[in-house]
């Protein structure tokens, strides 16, 4: 898990770097020292190539670039320091890129005695290579024709790695790994976008030593092949039901003001661990193992973990897990009214845009649970971090991040959402500013959601409420950007830097002002700063 104190104040202190080279393309980040969206022919084979540097507690010691240098036209060459408490690691980084291979080589050596779960290279492979078929190049010298698992696989779907073969819409290619043996696992288990090939030590996954000057190098080599490109197929916008929304219980009581705020954002139902219930709202009773006695306000049970024995106690039992999707999927229920889960969504990475793409893993846990047809599937509850001083949660960043997670889950078919706990969201009449993406919300049963990119850069919502369109927009990068949406203008909201203040502090009074948007022939005109939201009225 990450440290305390670990988050990124923002874009980092160089721009990444985009680098071409004949069918292959991808992205540098030299604040990081990582490798980001490996395409061939414009599609993505290769999600991130980075060291994974874990403490003896699985804490991620984040890295510092202690130099960076170009080499040639295409190559880097950089050196990176991971310090903390009784821990040292340092290493020397290559990035070269031919016209026929792309090599990442990290060489490094233990600064001191560690204790440690992992150090080395991690390549993640994009979820949506889910139902990919590969073949797989084996330490012995076998291969094995076999195919990323499309759901969630609860396990590693295959083991003992030297070579990988992939190949999608018309794009593929050959990684091949130098230095240990590599496994790989399903991180959509935990939300994340993808899965994790990662160097196996004999002790792993106990705690093994390093001692000081140890060597640990390790190399990928990304080699593009030529096959017949076919169109990759055009994703058309998803129409959808919007799910219903609750709200985690606070842990001190909240006043009749905040609560009132709380239903204007369109909560009547709070998911209530350890009695935090909210008076005059209804409840879904949070209970490890069997319930205690249940107020009238209690809708449904939620329990844990999944195949806890639990006596009849006249309401629907949904079985699930109050950590990560990982610990329901390991331990599938064989009857439920329905299943759940809670999300973290920096378990393995902390970084805005690692954090914004687990909304693709959501999606896939959620099709993964429907698919055992055991109910309706409830998604939370959702938390941008385990650490609630995540400064994040007060920014622009968790309102789009949050948006983009609800529509996410409703497209897959989630049937409800569990927001951040409720006096964290309102306290003292202040609200965050995602309060206002689900006060949006309110009234709309149906949502349209349209296609993004990879990395998502936006995400924009079109909802029918009231007999009038209502369309929610959110830009998901650091940077400000200039929309054409389709459409003759209408009336805008924005939430951005100048705004935010206002917004929270005020945010029935700042709901009434709007402003009418500019047009460009058919096309509404929107200007949004980093990370901004708005709402369109038409």
């Amino acid at each position: 898990m990450p440290r305390d104190g670990q988050f990124p104040a923002g874009p980092g202190t160089s721009q990444p770097i985009e680098v071409r080279a004949g069918k292959v393309s991808f992205i540098v980040e030299p604040d990081r020292g990582t490798l980001r969206y490996l395409r061939v022919n414009g599609v993505e084979l290769v999600r991130c190539v980075y060291a994974g540097v874990r403490d003896a507690d699985w804490g991620t010691v984040q890295p510092r670039i202690t130099s960076w240098r170009s080499v040639g036209d295409r190559g880097f060459e950089f050196e990176v320091r991971h310090e903390a408490p009784d821990f040292g690691f340092s290493w020397r980084g290559l990035v070269e890129c031919g016209h026929d291979r792309v090599r990442f080589v990290m060489d490094g050596v233990s600064e001191r005695n560690l204790t440690t779960r992992r150090v080395g290279l991690c390549v993640l492979l994009p979820g949506s290579l889910g139902g990919a078929a590969c073949e797989v190049g084996h330490p012995d010298g076998s291969t094995e024709r076999c195919a990323l698992p499309d759901l969630v696989s609860p396990d590693a779907p295959f083991a003992g790695i030297r070579s990988i073969d992939l190949a999608r819409e018309g794009a593929s290619c050959r990684l091949e790994f130098k230095g240990e043996t590599f496994d790989i696992e399903d991180q959509r288990n935990w939300t994340d976008a993808s899965f994790k090939i990662y160097s196996r030590v004999p002790d792993w996954p106990n705690a093994y030593r390093l001692v000081q000057g140890q060597r640990v190098r390790h190399e990928v080599e990304i080699t593009p092949v030529e096959i017949s490109p076919t169109a990759p197929a055009s994703e058309a916008p998803t129409e959808c039901r919007v799910p219903k929304i609750f709200v985690e219980g606070p842990e001190s009581p909240m006043s009749e003001g905040d609560v009132e705020l709380l239903r204007r954002a369109g909560i009547g139902c709070v998911w209530a661990e350890h009695g935090r219930y909210i008076p005059g709202l209804r409840s879904i009773e949070v209970a490890e193992g069997a319930p205690r006695t249940l107020p009238p306000s209690t809708e449904a049970v939620a329990i844990y973990p999944p195949t806890s024995s639990v006596s009849l106690c006249g309401k629907p039992i949904l079985r699930g897990a109050n950590s990560n999707f990982v610990d329901l999927n390991r331990n599938r229920p064989e009857r439920a009214d329905g299943v759940w889960f809670a999300v973290d969504s920096q378990v393995h990475a902390v970084d805005d845009l690692s954090i914004i793409e687990t909304v693709e893993g959501l999606e896939a846990c959620v099709r993964t649970a429907r698919s055992w047809k055991l109910g309706p599937v409830f998604v939370g509850p959702v938390r941008l971090s385990s650490n609630e001083s995540d400064p994040r949660l007060a920014a622009l960043m968790y309102a789009g991040w949050l948006l983009r997670a609800i529509a996410g889950a409703a497209r897959a078919g989630a049937a409800g959402f569990t927001v951040f706990r409720a006096d964290g969201l309102v306290r003292a009449g202040t609200v965050l500013p995602a309060w206002h993406v689900l006060a949006d919300l309110v009234g709309a049963r149906n949502m349209t959601i349209e296609p993004t990119d990879s990395p998502p850069k936006s995400v924009v919502v079109t909802l029918e409420a009231g007999g009038r369109q209502r369309r929610l927009v959110a830009n998901l990068t650091p940077e400000p950007v200039q929309m054409r949406l389709p459409g003759s203008g209408g009336l805008a909201r924005v939430l951005d830097e100048m705004s935010i203040a206002e917004a929270c502090k005020h945010p029935l009074e700042w709901r009434e002002a709007t402003h009418p948007l500019a047009t460009d022939g058919p096309l509404a005109c929107l200007a949004l700063g980093p990370y901004a939201y708005a709402r369109i009225d038409t």
